[in-house]
This record gives C-alpha cells, sequence and structure tokens, in this order.
C-alpha cells in the first residue's frame, strides 16, 4: 500500500501516531519506562521547539497532539523521538529487531471543535480500553495528571554518545555523570493561550469528564482483574493475536467547507508533486515540498472559546 505524502502547514496542530511493529506491546508502562520515554520526548521537545498539547503512551502505541512553527522541527522532532525511543526501549526490552511497524501517521485539526474532540479522545485512554477505572490511573506516560494535577513530566536521558568516547579512551565514570533529566512541557491548546493556570486546568478537567461520558469502557473494569506480579510478567516480545485497527482520516474537523478546503489544497500538492517528479532535473526535496504550490493557511481557523 502506497503512503501517503507528507503534507505540513507551519502552526497546524497535528495529532501524530505511531505504532509498534505488530502491535507488540514492546511499550508495556513500568516507571523506569515512563523515565525514559518522557527523558526522550523532553529533550526532543527542547531541541527542536514543539509545542505538546497532549500525549498518551499505551503498550503498542503513542498518540501526540502537537505543532511546530516550521515543517524541520516537525520532522526533526518525530524522527528523533521515534529512533531513540527504538534504541533505548530496545535495549531495555532486548529487541534488537525493527521497532515501528510504519512510518508515524499525522493528521490536521482544522478547528477548535475538533481539537478538543482529540483531546478527549486521547484522554479516554485506558479507560475506554476497560484497563483502568479512571483515565488518570493509567500506569503508562501520559497528560492527565500534568493538566489535572499539575504533576510535572520529567524523564531521564542516558548520554550514551559521552559515555562510549569516555570507555574508549579508556575514562571510567559514574553512570550517574552521563544522565540528566528533561522535563516534558504541555502548552495550552491554541485560544487558550491567555486563560490563568486555574482556567485552563478546570477546562482540562472538564474534558476529561466528559471523555469518560462520550467513550464508555469497551468491557466492564474489574477493579483488580490480574494482580500487579501477573501484569508486569506480560511477555513484551509475545505478538497479540487481534491488534484493533482503523483508517487514519485525511484531517480531523466539524466543518465540511474545512474539509473540502483542505482536501482541495493536498489534491494539488500531490499533482504538482507528480509533474514535478516527471520533471528531469527535478530534486525530490524541490518536488515534494509544499512551497512550491498555493497552501491555505490553517492555523487561524482555531478560534478562541
Amino acid at each position: 500500500m502506497a503512503r501517503p505524502l507528507r503534507y505540513y502547514t507551519p502552526g497546524l496542530v497535528q495529532e501524530v501516531t505511531v505504532r509498534t511493529i505488530q502491535g507488540r506491546h514492546l511499550l508495556h508502562p513500568s516507571r523506569r519506562m515512563n523515565r525514559l520515554l518522557l527523558g526522550v520526548i523532553g529533550r526532543a521537545q527542547a531541541r527542536y521547539g514543539v509545542r505538546i498539547y497532549d500525549f498518551v503512551v499505551m503498550s503498542n502505541h503513542i498518540h501526540m497532539v502537537i505543532s511546530a512553527d516550521t515543517r524541520r522541527a516537525m520532522v526533526g522532532f518525530m524522527t528523533y523521538v521515534n529512533s531513540n525511543i527504538a534504541r533505548v526501549v530496545g535495549r531495555l526490552r532486548n529487541w534488537p529487531e525493527r521497532f515501528w511497524g510504519r512510518r508515524y501517521r499525522s493528521v490536521p485539526i482544522l478547528d477548535h471543535d475538533a481539537l478538543l474532540a482529540r483531546l478527549r479522545y486521547i484522554f479516554a485512554h485506558g479507560y475506554k480500553e476497560g484497563l483502568v477505572g479512571h483515565p488518570g490511573e493509567w500506569r503508562g506516560a501520559h497528560a492527565v495528571g500534568a493538566w489535572c494535577h499539575g504533576k510535572r513530566l520529567i524523564g531521564t536521558w542516558f548520554d550514551r554518545t559521552a559515555w562510549y568516547r569516555d570507555r574508549s579512551a579508556g575514562l571510567r565514570r559514574d553512570p550517574s555523570h552521563y544522565q540528566s533529566e528533561h522535563e516534558v512541557v504541555l502548552s495550552p491548546p491554541p485560544g487558550w493561550e491567555g486563560l490563568p493556570q486555574t482556567e485552563v486546568r478546570e477546562r482540562m478537567k472538564q474534558l476529561v469528564r466528559e471523555a469518560i461520558e462520550t467513550h464508555p469502557p469497551a468491557r466492564p473494569f474489574r477493579k483488580k482483574p490480574k494482580s500487579r506480579h501477573a501484569r508486569r510478567r506480560k511477555d513484551p516480545h509475545t505478538r497479540p493475536a487481534r491488534v484493533a485497527r482503523s483508517p487514519a482520516p485525511i484531517c480531523h474537523t466539524t466543518r465540511h467547507d474545512h474539509r473540502f478546503a483542505y482536501i482541495e489544497a493536498y489534491t494539488l500538492f500531490v499533482e504538482t508533486f507528480r509533474r514535478h517528479r516527471l520533471t528531469p532535473g527535478r530534486s525530490r526535496a524541490k518536488a515534494a515540498s509544499p512551497d512550491s504550490v498555493p497552501i491555505r493557511y490553517f492555523a487561524t481557523l482555531h478560534a478562541s472559546r
């Protein structure tokens, strides 16, 4: 199956999804796993200046709602996150093979109501599957605790490059010398930037309550379906018998005119790309650049509420 062309509009909010290979539970949560994942995401955010509005790490996939001022920052951020998670978690899980099933998929969010709907959907993870009794109880890395209770999202990064360089030079230092802490900083959604922090927190709590109402659990939640040790003994290398999948939409919006406008712009981009690819002497980077076609700037569609 052909992969859709990347089509970014600077500043536009994107929902990004990436899944592990064959849906294996390589991201099964633990304290150490959460620290490692937050360290990678926090370091990538500081490096590329990406705004993160919401995220959740499930056992076999990751959802993030993010935006960046440039395509280079967006692509660099996702490349850094995916490649380093594959290395760090692959080393932790003793999984040296391919880590991700396919490239990450980014879907633009074109209006404020659609953005709130996607936030509710991500907040409901863990709860809607019947794994926990409340979204905030999910043991994996997520943003519910940070938005609703002010919990800091701090992770650990181990500088393996410096460690290897010193080891090659014959230097032996304590491992803590190569560790650093990085924090994932959440940004208020577009239109909420000027609100007091307390007001943003109350609105996020309301979104969590709405997520519980609009995304009922797929199965009844039992307070202790398995013991803690039984959950930890779950082998992340085991391939699930069934992985729930659904086709990704071309965009998220509650307005038909926004959807049609985006499809029109994307169609023009694809046609221009294909035409330039058939022209001798045209580089792939230039042909794939959205700067070569008229772009509708959708970032202004996030009206303040």
